[in-house]
């Protein structure tokens, strides 16, 4: 047990002194990776489910999801920015500015979010997430 743990120690010394080192050229590293895996995982999350439409068949699961679908990004997406900006009328009260500023910033990203599911979806042809 006790060789294992030196050797975790060991390796872990040797990575740190690496680090120590090579600390410069492994965040250039990182930096242009990190923007190729995102495009990658990106192109290989668009995938195309093979067959027809057959959601109109299910009424009643079709019901229940558009009533959340209206629940979601109609009246909570109200509520919660009417949270944001009583909070950042709180915190303009506390004379925290920087923080009500971000309140205000994700009242007007989730007040309008809405309008972005409607419109995102007019382009695939529905008008909303279960539509």
């Amino acid at each position: 047990m006790n060789s294992i743990l030196l050797h975790s120690r060991g390796s872990l010394n040797v990575l740190y002194e690496l680090w120590d080192k090579h600390k410069h050229w492994l965040i250039i590293l990182g930096a242009l990776l990190l923007p190729l895996l995102v495009i990658v995982a990106e192109t290989h999350a668009q995938v195309k489910i093979p067959g027809q439409d057959q959601s109109q068949k299910l009424q009643a699961a079709g019901t229940l999801l558009r009533l959340i679908d209206t629940a979601l990004f109609v009246w909570l997406a109200r509520i919660f920015a009417g949270l944001c900006i009583l909070s950042a009328g709180w915190l303009i009260k506390e004379q925290k500015f920087g923080p009500a500023v971000v309140c205000v910033l994700g009242a007007l990203i989730i007040g309008t979010s809405p309008l972005w599911v409607i419109n995102i979806f007019e382009v695939g042809g529905g008008g909303g997430v279960f539509r």
